[in-house]
């Protein structure tokens, strides 16, 4: 079996993209189905409409896996102390307030734009029998994150103590 084309991804004008793959079979019967069965909402069967009606519905469910997006949610039933869990509140916020995209900024003032590989991490790192509101959050992925190592105790290596901080105050970094 030959090598797939490399898919390209030319601007072809303001906004407007020339986007070319090569698909296997399973997928073209997929499309196929899901021209069908979109006959009735767009009925030349448009390949940019069917990709942009099956992406919104992937990034909005991926979305919600990742970052608990939900247009109702529900009221925490709480956890333990001890529990290392970062609340769906907190990655609701951070999704939000971090426009679901790593949180680092440069010494020169550049924001990450990295989107992928996002992850949450505590901030300030967990003490034994620390409080839940003791620690911060963050979230973050590939190179961005290279941080120093900070110990068990609390300290970052060179011997400065961890910032400690009464309220989660989460961000992400890719």
């Amino acid at each position: 079996m030959p090598a797939a084309a490399r898919p390209v991804v030319r601007p072809l004008a303001l906004e407007r993209y020339e986007i070319r793959f090569t698909a296997s079979a399973e997928m073209r019967e997929k499309l196929r189905v899901a021209q069908d069965l979109l006959g009735h909402a767009i009925p030349s069967g448009d390949l940019a409409q069917v990709f942009d009606r099956a992406l919104t519905l992937l990034v909005a469910d991926l979305s919600r896996k990742k970052f608990v997006a939900t247009g109702q949610p529900r009221r925490s039933r709480g956890q333990s102390d001890e529990s290392r869990n970062i609340p769906a509140d907190v990655k609701r916020r951070v999704g939000a307030r971090d426009q679901c995209r790593c949180a680092f900024v440069a010494p020169n003032g550049r924001r990450c734009d990295e989107r992928r590989f996002l992850e949450f991490h505590h901030v300030v790192p967990m003490a034994p029998a620390a409080s839940r509101r003791s620690r911060t959050s963050s979230c973050g992925a590939g190179p961005t994150t290279a941080t120093k190592p900070i110990s068990s105790m609390g300290r970052a290596s060179g011997g400065r103590a961890a910032a400690s901080n009464t309220t989660v105050e989460p961000s992400m970094r890719a």
